[in-house]
């Protein structure tokens, strides 16, 4: 059974979980976030939680240290995003080593 992206319909789409993390002056507040995305769907939304992490997720002394493992968990999922089929069926550009 091939799944379907949740944002565009479609396929095939996997599983994605995204962690967003805003640091606050005296600790932080965590986002996070499932959803059957295709290839497309996931880098946006991947890369779109990172750049909000790496920009706001820095500004409290526990942020500081759980800032990075939010972020390496993001860009493991967004290095399996990139592995993904194309939807349609196509492989990457570059294919999988």
């Amino acid at each position: 059974m091939r799944s379907t992206c949740e944002k565009c319909a479609q396929a095939p789409a996997r599983l994605i979980t995204s962690t967003k993390n805003l640091g606050l002056l005296f600790g932080h507040k965590t986002f996070r976030a499932q959803a059957l995305l295709c290839r497309e769907c996931a880098i946006r939304q991947l890369t779109g939680d990172l750049i909000f992490t790496a920009i706001l997720g820095w500004w409290s002394i526990v942020s500081l240290f759980a800032n990075v493992a939010f972020i390496a968990g993001d860009m493991t999922e967004l290095s399996a995003a990139r592995k993904m089929e194309t939807p349609g069926g196509a492989l990457p550009a570059g294919g999988m080593s």
